[in-house]
């Protein structure tokens, strides 16, 4: 199955609310991808897997798993790379739920950084991740810089 159709499969879960399937379906695809060791749907089935434990409020089986990302990352030589960014918001918006602040702000940076370097400035991407990172800076009682964040993917409204 190819990671588009795996996101579609998904999406038909929870949008119908059956979680446990969800849950059941993400098992069955990791030890699929294990077996072709598949490592890019590796990659999406764990980030996937986290953001499930992030709404059932599983922190200790997503905090597994957000260490077995990071590994596969620094293993894979994924760090830098947009794949690397893509986890790297998945876990701080996981942290964030958990009120793990600093942690969370860590790998927004680093996500930032790698967007720097390889997006265009208008590239879409850059709006999810200042929503996500403007949620982290409003829980962490900094106003200002949330609305500095949210601002930001739209240059003509920070004059």
């Amino acid at each position: 199955m190819t990671i588009p159709e795996l996101q579609k499969q998904l999406d038909q879960l929870y949008a119908t609310n059956q979680l446990d399937q969800a849950y059941a379906f993400l098992l069955e695809q990791i030890n699929t991808a294990m077996e072709y060791q598949d490592d890019l749907a590796i990659l999406f089935l764990l980030n996937e897997m986290i953001g499930y434990f992030r709404v059932t409020s599983q922190f200790q089986l997503g905090n597994q798993i957000a260490t077995q990302i990071l590994n596969i990352l620094a293993m894979s030589g994924r760090e830098q790379t947009i794949d690397g960014a893509t986890s790297y918001i998945n876990i701080a918006t996981f942290y964030r739920v958990q009120g793990r602040y600093q942690e969370a702000l860590d790998l927004y940076q680093k996500t930032e950084k790698i967007y720097q370097q390889y997006l265009l400035p208008n590239d879409e991407l850059y709006s999810a991740f200042y929503n996500n990172l403007s949620l982290l800076y409003q829980e962490m009682g900094d106003i200002h810089q949330a609305i500095t964040m949210q601002k930001k993917p739209y240059p003509l409204l920070n004059n």
